[in-house]
Parts: C-alpha cells; structure tokens; sequence
C-alpha cells in the first residue's frame, strides 16, 4: 500500500498544484479546471485517493457522463459523475510512483475528453465562471464567489440557530442510557463467551454518545463528561452481572444469584482470582471509556466543523 503522504508530494509537482501538508490535500488550477484531490477513507477501510472538478458545456448544460464514466481507466481506477461534478477515485495501491502515475493518466484522460466535448470549467450552477477550492462542512467544495458568499450566509444563519438551540441534558441522559443499556448487553453476552472485547466496551461508548445526542440535540463539553461516567458506570454494571453469572454457575445453584452480585469480590478473593477481576474491569472500562471519549469528541468536533468555512489560498 502506498504511503498517502508521499504520493500527495510526488502529484502537486507532476500537475502543476498546490499541497496542503496539513491537511493533507493538494488543489489548484489545471489546464483551466479547478481540482481538488485528497484521501478518501472509505467505509470498508479501503483508502482511496479522491479527485474532484467541475466542467460543464460553454452553454452550462452537462457533458455526457455515461461516456466520462466509461473512458478507459488504470486498473482499479473509477470515474463517477453526478451532473456538472466529476470525481475520480484512485486506489492506494501499489508504490507511490505507480498511484501517482495513476492519477495524473486519469485525470489527464477525463481532462482531454472533456476539452475535446468543449467542456469548461464550471460553477456549481454549471454556469463557465471563476472558481476556487473551499473547505466548508468539514468538505472540500469548489464554489465560485457568489456560492462562497450564499454558502456562507446560510451557513451562519444554521450556527445562529444552533447557537439558539438548548442542549436537552434530561432527554440526552435518558437516550445515553438507552445506549449503555445496548452496549451493556453486548458487552455482557461476549463475555459469557468467555472474551474481554475492546470492541464491545468501545460500541457500548458509542452507543451512549449516539443515544445521548439523538435526543439532547446537540453535544456540549458538559454532555461529553456525561456520557463519559454514563459509559463507566454501565460497564461496571455488565462487568458484575458477567462475575456473578460465572459464579452462580460455578458453585452450581448452592448460592443465590443475589449473593452472587453483592457477594462477588469475597468469593473472587476465596479463589485467589482477585487480580483477573480487577484486570479485566479495568480493561473493559478503558475500551468503553476510550469509546465514548474519542466518538464524543469526533461528534463535537463536527458540530464546529458544521459552522466552519474558509477558501484554501
């Protein structure tokens, strides 16, 4: 697999474009067209590089896309086109000589059938116009300056709104609980299978920051830790009722389930098995805990990346 990094270094040069090391993109004019490449984290964690313009006829009316869809491509290599938009999605397979290789031979192969169709550069109307690469919603967007400035309107009247808008913590708790409960049950019927999953301690974080912003409306620093002792709290509930599941079934019904639940840490001292206990409590809480932390954040993050837009000099 090639290093994204470096085919992004090797592919401004090649086409003439700017790179952002930052964030990791690289853009700018190419023969006429703007373009904006960068890496494309697909959902089946297959990494792609992403390549997008927009081209229109001289009259503003969409080139044939069926025909783009079907040049003749590098191997792996697929053109998809959604009315004026044009995106190229490369595989990050093979040397970086090789990628970079592909995207500049299929960019260059939808650029020259484009030219030849007389196919412009284009706005997001399809209308010829003067465009640049903006990052808006957490996107990358080819806007020309009158979208830039209607994008931005709307966009600060959607933050006004959400500025309005109260953080339900009442309904938020109550749907983060509804998540843990999920969560709890699985990390419960995993560990009757005799496993201390990361994955199910971080679904059970999930499930509690998904529940609680579902219903709150919006996540705040202040939810955040909420659903952060939410998770801990719930994970220590699947934990005991997992001990005393195992040792109501080991001392085979001569001890109550409730003994079991209040009782667990004596019996687990009995047994000389007190370090695996904490062990593994300590795990399953660091997995939920990390869940509900790192998919919290990602979700506060957006709501800022929601409100933020700026053009890429």
């Amino acid at each position: 697999m090639g290093n994204i990094k470096k085919v992004m270094e090797k592919t401004a040069p090649a086409l003439g474009l700017k790179y952002d090391a930052k964030r990791l993109v690289v853009y700018g004019n190419h023969r006429g067209f703007t373009t904006v490449i960068q890496l494309l984290q697909q959902s089946n964690n297959v990494p792609k590089v992403w390549i997008s313009l927009m081209a229109a006829t001289a009259q503003g009316t969409p080139l044939s896309g069926f025909e783009i869809q079907n040049l003749p491509m590098p191997k792996g290599v697929e053109v998809s086109v959604a009315q004026y938009s044009i995106g190229i999605s490369v595989p990050l397979k093979g040397n970086n000589d090789a990628i970079t290789g592909n995207i500049t031979t299929a960019l260059r192969t939808v650029l020259d059938y484009v030219m030849a169709q007389g196919g412009v550069n284009c706005d997001e109307n399809g209308m010829p116009n003067m465009t640049e690469v903006w990052r808006a919603k957490g996107n990358y967007m080819i806007l020309s300056p009158e979208g830039a400035v209607s994008l931005r309107n709307r966009m600060s009247m959607e933050a006004s709104a959400l500025a309005m808008k109260k953080e339900n913590y009442v309904l938020g708790i109550l749907g983060a609980l509804a998540g843990s409960v999920v969560g709890a049950l699985v990390i419960f019927l995993i560990a009757r299978l005799g496993y201390v999953s990361m994955w199910a301690g971080v679904l059970l974080g999930l499930a509690v920051i998904f529940g609680y912003k579902k219903l709150a409306g919006k996540m705040s620093v202040a939810g955040l830790v909420i659903c952060a002792v939410i998770s801990l709290a719930m994970t220590y509930v699947a934990f005991l009722f997992d001990c005393a599941t195992t040792l109501y079934f080991a001392w085979d019904g001569l001890l109550s389930f409730g003994e079991c639940l209040v009782d667990q840490k004596f019996y687990y001292d009995l047994a000389g098995a007190s370090g695996g206990y904490y062990g593994n409590l300590v795990l399953m809480m660091l997995f939920s805990m990390g869940g509900a932390i790192g998919y919290g954040v990602a979700q506060y993050q957006g709501q800022k990346d929601e409100r933020e837009i700026y053009r890429l000099n």
